[in-house]
């Protein structure tokens, strides 16, 4: 879940976002790993959530985001995990696609109506950085930098 609020006439003026991932959702493909992965790495009992919180937007390949048009820009924000926070630079590519152009626009999910900005983003995070101690498991191994991608669609408006 998350929220934002941009200034499409000037995106580097956006000051306020926020998103949060419930980690007990975490689906490895394997019932017994996501137990393990969430119980004894992850320990979402009592980390349960991650977060972003942005502080600033710090380049824009465009001044405005406009209609049907896409932005990549760097925000620096705060993302905690396992209860450690860490400033982050985040590539972020936005989508703006008003309503109006949007004849399927009552068929989203949730029947939301209004004009929406798809949000992508990936960056990588070194779980040492945020206390998270890797498994060494035979048949569970990670990386110990791990790469994180989100995808997800804002809207101002709904049903």
């Amino acid at each position: 879940s998350g929220s934002a609020d941009f200034n499409l006439e000037d995106i580097k003026a956006t000051a306020k976002a926020s998103f949060d991932v419930d980690l007990r959702t975490v689906d490895t493909g394997i019932a017994m790993r996501n137990q393990d992965m969430r119980t004894n790495y992850l320990e979402t009992d009592q980390y349960p959530r991650a977060t972003f919180t942005l502080h600033r937007i710090v380049s824009a390949d465009h001044e405005e985001l406009l209609p049907e048009q896409t932005v990549n820009l760097v925000a620096e924000g705060e993302f905690t995990v396992h209860g450690v926070s860490k400033v982050y630079q985040i590539p972020i590519t936005l989508t703006y696609t008003p309503a109006a152009s949007n004849p399927e626009a009552g068929e989203r999910l949730y029947g939301g109506k209004g004009d929406v900005v798809s949000v992508t983003a990936e960056w990588s995070v070194r779980l040492a950085d945020h206390g998270v101690v890797r498994p060494s498991f035979l048949f569970m191994r990670l990386a110990e930098e791990q790469h994180v991608s989100v995808a997800f669609a804002l809207t101002d408006q709904l049903p």
